[in-house]
């Protein structure tokens, strides 16, 4: 998956060596609301961690274990949207996404997600693919049913945020159940 625009003036795009700093600014401008939801944001406080991360996300999408896309406009970057691919199963991913405050509430983050599924059903042949999200994070859990995905349950005490173990909601959407065309995307 190389560069996609979303909307006018913004795209998604694979993350180059020279982002780590705008994804440390990015992260900085909205780590304490990250971090009530997002597992990795207390370990990530340095433009050295954003380095390390990218050269992993690229090294992952070159092997085909994971995908990690930038959401970047005029003003550089405004979230993210990645998947981990097959830990047990080859085609089945986990999805995640983040997007800086100033640019929640816009459809942006469907969308993006959005392209991140329809990839990964139509070019990795992805026969399942999964969300997880704290139980009291409600707009991540509204994107899934957007998006299709179905509720599968509660998985007690899976999340570990700001020190505290929380119990996540499953999602979990099956390459026959996915309607790109409601978004606008796809074939």
């Amino acid at each position: 998956m190389r560069q996609v625009t979303l909307a006018e003036g913004i795209v998604m795009r694979p993350y180059e060596s020279s982002d780590a700093a705008a994804l440390l600014s990015a992260v900085d401008g909205t780590r304490d609301r990250l971090a009530r939801w997002m597992p990795w944001v207390p370990f990530a406080t340095t433009v050295q961690d954003f380095e390390d991360f990218i050269h992993l996300a690229l090294r992952r999408d070159r092997d085909g274990s994971g995908l990690q896309r930038g959401l970047f406009d005029s003003n550089g970057l405004i979230g993210a949207v990645g998947a981990s691919i097959g830990s047990l199963n080859f085609d089945e991913a986990d999805v995640g996404y983040w997007l800086t405050e100033s640019h929640e509430g816009i459809g942006l983050a469907s969308l993006a997600t959005g392209h991140l599924i329809d990839w990964l059903f139509n070019e990795r042949d992805m026969h399942r693919i999964t969300i997880r999200a704290s139980v009291a994070n409600e707009r991540s859990r509204v994107l899934a049913e957007r998006l299709g995905f179905t509720f599968e349950g509660i998985l007690r005490g899976s999340l570990l945020l700001a020190g505290q173990h929380e119990d996540a909601a499953l999602y979990s959407l099956l390459e026959e159940e996915w309607e790109p065309k409601e978004l606008g995307i796809g074939g």
